[in-house]
């Protein structure tokens, strides 16, 4: 809208709706890319169907822990919880996690107005963000004739700010590596060794 002086935009239009608002374009999230063994990798979510024994804790120390998929077997017996906030980088037989840094700040609420504490606005909160320093890779899915522009769209900015408290200095963003990609999949496993199976699995995330 910046570009072209636009105070607003028609959503008849077929190229804008093509671009933003129909399934010819679909925006995948943005997912921790791991660094493991100096390979970057786009990890996913791990399924809600996934559990762990409530004692076993995942650290960077960790080695191994046992996971048991529900959607296959559901266990009767034990204690089980759910792996919260862990993303899954799939390689070879094994899964390797992997785990956002978060970071939680404490803050003293301002009257906007006064610009200083009050009595009705001096509560002490604590604002729980993604610490800095870290990589996520984001995907779009799109016509190959909107490669092009959509790259270029991405590139008019390399900063861009996300979420609240933006005054504060959260949400600084860097957009970096903007590449087209014709072969790519979610998965790594190419579409014809993907076929004749017995067993199909759909795994939907939250």
């Amino acid at each position: 809208m910046k570009e072209y002086h636009l105070s607003d935009l028609d959503l008849n239009d077929d190229v804008l709706k093509r671009l933003f608002f129909d399934k010819n374009t679909c925006y995948l999230n943005g997912y921790l890319l791991s660094q493991k063994e100096n390979q970057e990798k786009r990890t996913l979510p791990v399924p809600l169907s996934w559990f762990k024994d409530k004692d076993s804790q995942l650290s960077d120390n960790s080695s191994r822990i046992t996971v048991y998929d529900f959607s296959i077997n559901e266990a009767k017996t034990g204690k089980h919880k759910v792996c919260w906030r862990i993303f899954l980088d799939r390689k070879r037989v094994e899964l390797h996690f992997a785990k956002e840094k978060r970071r939680i700040n404490i803050h003293n609420r301002r009257d906007r107005e006064k610009g200083r504490s009050s009595q009705e606005e001096g509560e002490i909160f604590c604002y729980d963000a993604i610490d800095t320093g870290q990589v996520f890779q984001a995907v779009i899915l799109c016509h190959e004739a909107d490669a092009d522009f959509l790259k270029n769209l991405l590139q008019k900015s390399a900063d861009i700010w996300l979420g609240g408290s933006q005054s504060a200095g959260y949400g600084h963003t860097k957009i970096s590596d903007v590449n087209c990609d014709d072969t790519w999949n979610e998965i790594n496993i190419p579409v014809n060794e993907r076929i004749n199976h017995e067993c199909l699995t759909i795994t939907l995330f939250e």
